[in-house]
């Protein structure tokens, strides 16, 4: 139909008119998990009536949801069509055609929104979309917080086991710590074992080659020899002392027998049994004395190839015989104080302290008081040495003991050279007797070997030997010590035609080493007559 009208025709058909213009009400009618349509309730994640609600929870294995939706229309409802999506999961729209459901499966957890869209039979689409907001709640195991918490306690596992192993590891170390300090204790303990040994041991070879050498010294007498009453009262003094530790000091003259009663008081003492060690001040090296006395350690001083163990550590429990202690430096003088004080000294190259138990017996023809007044003696180290004074008296003051000494150097001597001299005539021993013996015994023994040397036939017989020293035993002529040491050394060298060392020198006379008798020779300005 046309219709004219001021602006020209107007054309009208009523089969184009529209039946319905206003839009379709969409709702979400119904949710179903797994087929069944949620309940309404405290317990159901639908706590209202489904049209009404604007979200919805699920747990992680509520992942199977179809959503129900029905659009509201006056005429011809069947013909409408939907469209829908899930935000955050569909990245489309999806047309669903006349179908009023939307099945979702297998979600994962996460938040997502439900949109549904309607459009009527007339073309005219829904203003305002339904939506639902549904959350899947991802389990426990897959929540920040658990991980947090998972991450937190792996930590602190971690950190236990560390702790355990740092426990373990400090214990094994303590442990080991433990045993390297027993095994270094018992290698300290070893180390000093050995070294006690290897102590032990030098001293012990260093005891043997003494003892050898001391084998090969021929001695003034097997025994001690005498019928003198002076004598057997040097005797029981021996007696009494050698019982007990104390210091004895031997004065008397060359060649009276100093080291022969020495030996007397050691053997009959508790030490017997342990080594006497001789030591002559007098013949020993000022620069080595030191070395001898106390040892020293390998490379101490030039020389010093290998370590050695003093005379002092070698009579360790056993007895040292300080023979010329007047001779003793003055520097050496003060150790020997110290062992006789502490019974301690340290060996040369070697700053420990050696422990000793030493008896000390020393000897000297020297006046040591007169030796402390010319400052070449210390007077502390007398007094420590004069505890148990012996004087020995000289021959001259026990001529009753010549004719058994004579007899007696006869017969070794007899041995030794194979002669049988056995004769001694009146005159011969009246000799003998009244000579004054400046050296003492040694003198006679060394006339005597002479004598036996010389002798062709059974009989005794004496040289000139004694006529030109030969002087009354009554003598009263008294001079300084110094002096008398001149004109003895004097004699002793006249009578050996001034030979000074050798077999039969005034050296082997006296029992001195030659370099001692050349040094005394030049300090008393004896000289050999052009």
């Amino acid at each position: 139909m046309y219709f004219g009208g001021i602006n020209g025709f107007n054309r009208f058909n009523p089969e184009e008119l529209i039946d319905n213009p206003f839009p379709p009400q969409i709702v979400i009618s119904d949710i179903k998990l797994f087929d069944k349509s949620l309940p309404i309730g405290v317990d159901s994640p639908l706590k209202s009536s489904t049209n009404l609600a604007k979200e919805i929870v699920f747990a992680y294995d509520q992942n199977d949801i179809t959503l129900e939706y029905v659009a509201l229309h006056y005429s011809r409802s069947e013909e409408i069509t939907y469209k829908y999506q899930l935000q955050n999961y569909d990245k489309h729209w999806r047309e669903a055609g006349t179908h009023r459901f939307a099945n979702y499966t297998n979600l994962p957890p996460g938040e997502y929104t439900f949109f549904v869209e309607a459009k009527s039979s007339d073309g005219v689409d829904s203003k305002d979309p339904a939506k639902l907001n549904i959350i899947i709640i991802p389990p426990y195991w897959e929540t920040a917080w658990f991980r947090i918490v998972a991450f937190i306690i792996i930590l602190l596992v971690l950190y236990m086991a560390y702790r355990i192993r740092i426990k373990h590891l400090e214990k094994n170390r303590k442990q080991l710590e433990e045993r390297v300090a027993e095994r270094t204790e018992a290698a300290k303990k070893l180390k000093s074992a050995l070294d006690e040994v290897e102590i032990l041991k030098n001293r012990l070879l260093e005891e043997n080659i003494y003892l050898q050498s001391e084998l090969k010294v021929e001695h003034n007498f097997e025994n001690i020899i005498s019928t003198s009453d002076k004598f057997n009262k040097v005797l029981r003094s021996v007696e009494q002392v050698a019982a007990t530790d104390s210091t004895v000091l031997i004065l008397g003259e060359t060649g009276t027998g100093k080291e022969l009663l020495a030996r007397a008081i050691h053997n009959i003492s508790k030490r017997s049994d342990r080594p006497l060690v001789k030591v002559n001040c007098a013949t020993l090296p000022e620069n080595l004395i030191e070395s001898e006395l106390f040892g020293h350690e390998k490379g101490a001083f030039t020389g010093a190839t290998s370590m050695q163990i003093g005379r002092f550590e070698l009579a360790n429990s056993g007895t040292i015989f300080l023979d010329e202690i007047g001779e003793l430096p003055m520097v050496l003088q003060t150790k020997l104080l110290r062992i006789l004080q502490e019974g301690e000294f340290e060996r040369l190259g070697n700053p420990k302290t050696i422990k000793v138990d030493v008896r000390v017996i020393a000897a000297t023809n020297r006046n040591l008081e007169n030796e402390i007044s010319d400052g070449s003696f210390r007077e502390d180290l007398f007094y420590r040495l004069n505890v148990f004074p012996i004087q020995i008296p000289p021959l001259k003051e026990r001529k009753e003991d010549i004719p058994l000494l004579v007899k007696h150097f006869l017969k070794k001597y007899n041995t030794k050279t194979g002669k049988k001299v056995e004769i001694i005539t009146q005159e011969v021993m009246e000799k003998l007797c009244r000579y004054s013996w400046p050296g003492n015994i040694r003198e006679l023994e060394n006339i005597i070997e002479r004598a036996v040397i010389t002798s062709s036939g059974n009989k005794l017989i004496l040289g000139d030997w004694l006529s030109k020293s030969n002087s009354p035993s009554n003598n009263t002529e008294i001079l300084p010590l110094e002096d008398m040491e001149r004109k003895y050394i004097l004699e002793i060298l006249e009578m050996t035609q001034w030979k000074v060392s050798g077999e039969k020198g005034a050296a082997s006379v006296l029992d001195i080493n030659p370099q001692t008798l050349v040094s005394r020779m030049k300090k008393l300005g004896i000289q050999k007559p052009k």
